[in-house]
């Protein structure tokens, strides 16, 4: 079986789209299917790669523009095709029907955030803060927005920062990303890394489509608003700023499994009879 995975990432883009659909790869690969993964390297519309096209029997597209040229390649070879929205909404098209699944449980995250998955839900002071920044053209912005609202923070609070000029390492960010007490991130799929970690998280957005996630995940109570930030700050170093809620929420929507799971259904869907799709 051979799966081919279209992707997108660059400046304007950023990169999520490549992390989710690596995480999918990697599961796919441990169920012995092969896999190919293009990038379009931020041009759209998405040049569809024409080698090999005969043996694909599933195509996995991921990238923020339209796609229309993959519906003609489903027609002519009956393939079927899962597309990744947002933060990792799905949609299942087989024949003429479509289906939606939820961001959260087949959200598709490395097996490093599963492995890092604490037992219990966070509670206590904040001590220590992990900022992940947007990338691209966004990053001198939200950089200097979060730096004026941690630079007054109380000695004893850490902050850690991940992506930019203050680069850790983003082949394995859970090991800084696990630490924390809070996370600062764009409401994104790091978002929802944070919450399979338990780590409380404060958002921010960088364009329309991630208000719209932003709004999904205050509306679940994974995930604050820049607007509660200055107020969890001034009891930062209280004992009880962090009670768990929102880590116990985090930790019960989110387990880790979510790339799996996606591969799990691609397999099916290559193994129910395909009928053709419609454009």
């Amino acid at each position: 079986m051979s799966v081919l995975i279209l992707t997108d990432h660059g400046p304007e883009a950023g990169y999520g789209h490549l992390v989710r659909s690596l995480a999918l790869a990697d599961a796919l690969l441990e169920a012995d299917v092969d896999v190919e993964v293009h990038t379009s390297g931020g041009d759209a519309p998405f040049a569809l790669p024409t080698s090999n096209n005969e043996d694909v029997d599933y195509v996995v597209v991921d990238v923020p523009f339209d796609a229309a040229d993959l519906h003609i390649l489903a027609e002519k070879h009956g393939v079927g095709i899962t597309r990744i929205l947002d933060a990792g909404t799905l949609l299942v098209e087989a024949g003429d029907s479509t289906r939606r699944y939820d961001a959260y449980r087949y959200a598709l995250l490395r097996k490093g955030f599963r492995d890092h998955k604490p037992d219990e839900p966070r509670v206590g002071p904040i001590r220590r803060i992990c900022v992940a920044l947007a990338g691209g053209e966004h990053y001198q912005r939200v950089f200097e927005t979060i730096w004026d609202r941690t630079s007054d923070l109380p000695k004893w609070v850490k902050v850690d920062y991940l992506g930019g000029e203050k680069n850790h390492n983003w082949e394995t960010p859970w090991e800084i990303m696990a630490k924390a007490d809070l996370g600062i991130c764009s409401a994104s799929m790091t978002a929802l890394e944070f919450a399979c970690l338990g780590v409380p998280c404060v958002t921010y957005t960088t364009n329309e489509r991630q208000d719209q996630v932003q709004k999904r995940l205050v509306d679940h109570g994974l995930a604050l608003t820049m607007d509660s930030f200055p107020t969890m700050m001034d009891r930062a170093g209280t004992a009880h700023v962090l009670n768990g809620t929102m880590s116990k929420r985090q930790m019960a929507a989110i387990d880790g499994r979510g790339a799996s799971r996606v591969a799990q259904l691609i397999l099916s869907n290559v193994a129910a009879p395909q009928s053709p799709h419609s454009t």
